[in-house]
């Protein structure tokens, strides 16, 4: 969020590619704090943008409590959820071109193959060309 404001919230970090990313996008005034970014210590930042006055060295502190987060396991999730959707039905719905509206009606192309479905189209850009 705080990028969108062009704002940031800049780390360590002793990569010189990192660090001429960083000096691309923070305006010039600020790109001297670049060469600095790699003396910087465990927890500090500088803060520079729109969201503060001026360039501000900060200390991000660790939280006491670690949050209790991880990545989630998709399969072992899915695979309790137990027997998938019917296949078939999908792929036919994706073959005939089903998209559910907002009244939760279906609305179909009417052609359930592609060389129907091409038609159909020549026939839609014909009626185009000769209303035009």
């Amino acid at each position: 969020v705080l990028s969108q404001c062009n704002s940031f919230i800049i780390m360590r970090m002793s990569n010189p590619a990192d660090q001429a990313y960083i000096s691309k996008v923070v305006s010039e005034q600020f790109s001297g704090l670049v060469g600095t970014l790699a003396q910087l210590r465990p927890g500090e930042a500088y803060a520079v943008g729109e969201a503060v006055p001026m360039p501000m060295r900060t200390q991000i502190y660790l939280t006491k409590q670690a949050p209790d987060s991880g990545d989630a396991n998709f399969f072992a999730e899915k695979a309790a959820e137990g027997e998938s959707k019917d296949i078939s039905t999908i792929v036919e719905a994706w073959w005939r071109q089903e998209r559910p509206t907002w009244s939760g009606r279906k609305e179909s192309s009417g052609s359930t193959d592609p060389a129907g479905r091409a038609r159909e189209y020549e026939e839609v850009i014909a009626k185009e060309e000769v209303g035009a």
